[in-house]
């Protein structure tokens, strides 16, 4: 896709054309994973100690990015967990365009206009050309797809934008700002969150919120930190792409969990392979997963290796034989009858 749209040529990712390669990603920024912390006390003073924690007055905050393999600074979108917006929320943070939404989480209509207004605006603004495409690395959005909806494809197809679909649960080890851009803005949220409590005591609100975040989004995505960050996945401007990136020094995170769909081979054996092996085979065909009470795969149709009878009895659909009341039980029923007929209970009933 680099090689065919000009970004890569003689091998090469050429400085002229990288910000036309772009990574979106959004991160949460929540209330709720702040209300407990970690520390390392004696056990003397196991389950006496504790700590303060600035309390606040909002939920949850989503922040989209877009990164461009140059490095620009984009736009980024922000949900806040509102049902209105306030319009002092542009002064707090000038980078972001916002949106209200109760839970402060990401929607498909939400996420369409974010595309159009933070990324594909100022894009296009200095690629007027649409003989130059763009082409932009995302996820999914998660199990919902919130990502890949028409308004998406709409907007991409009008606008000359090429989009390469990061595979399910390699996020981690193939998207930009994974890296070193989200690990540094996690680590600065933390403190700050944890200075202020200290400093000050009062409520954390929602506009000292935003009024930190324009500082931590703006140090996360520094020049430094997104050439880190698409150097961690192997993209480095002037320099061939490093595949190894990936598919070497990442390989168990892409090929080899069994969430992913099998991988290319059996997940390495860990102490708790044998759990997950009473739930579901790996495939030996197509590495999909499936259920151990299948003799054969039903994608592929390889054969089960480990199939067993008596995993299709326990395991497969269906009533389960063997259920039996208890001998206690049946010998106390027994013993209540017969008192029954010796106390004359039934003398005058006839059997029929």
């Amino acid at each position: 896709m680099c090689v065919r749209n000009g970004i890569v040529a003689d091998g090469v990712l050429q400085a002229s054309e990288s910000s036309r390669l772009a990574v979106v990603d959004e991160k949460g920024f929540s209330a709720r994973s702040d209300q407990h912390c970690r520390g390392v006390v004696t056990r003397a003073m196991r389950g006496k100690c504790s700590t303060t924690m600035a309390s606040c007055s909002f939920d949850h905050i989503t922040v989209c990015f877009f990164l461009p393999l140059s490095g620009d600074l984009l736009p980024v979108g922000c949900i806040v967990s509102c049902k209105q917006l306030n319009r002092q929320f542009k002064d707090m943070m000038p980078c972001a365009e916002f949106y209200a939404h109760e839970s402060g989480a990401q929607t498909p209509n939400t996420f369409a206009h974010m595309l159009e207004v933070c990324y594909i605006k100022p894009m296009r603004e200095k690629w007027p050309d649409h003989a130059s495409r763009l082409i932009l690395c995302m996820d999914t959005g998660g199990g919902s797809l919130l990502h890949l909806n028409p308004l998406v494809a709409i907007l991409c197809e009008r606008h000359a934008v090429d989009v390469f679909v990061i595979p399910s649960y390699c996020t981690k080890a193939m998207c930009a700002l994974d890296m070193t851009p989200h690990s540094t803005m996690s680590l600065m949220w933390s403190k700050f969150k944890a200075e202020y409590a200290r400093q000050t005591g009062s409520d954390l609100s929602i506009f000292v919120v935003l009024r930190a975040l324009q500082h931590i989004v703006t140090a996360g995505l520094s020049k430094q930190n997104a050439l880190a960050g698409w150097a961690h996945v192997g993209f480095v401007v002037g320099q061939a792409i490093n595949r190894n990136k990936v598919l070497v020094d990442r390989f168990n995170e892409c090929f080899q969990s069994k969430r992913a769909g099998g991988g290319l081979e059996d997940s390495p054996e860990s102490k708790t392979s044998g759990v997950l092996d009473l739930v579901a085979r790996v495939s030996p065909g197509c590495k999909a997963l499936f259920s151990v009470a299948y003799k054969h795969c039903p994608d592929c149709g390889a054969e089960n290796p480990k199939f067993e009878a008596e995993a299709l009895t326990w395991f497969g659909p269906g009533k389960k034989p063997g259920w039996v009341k208890s001998s206690l039980a049946a010998k106390k029923l027994g013993l209540f009858v017969s008192g029954l007929f010796v106390s004359g209970a039934f003398k005058n009933t006839r059997t029929v």
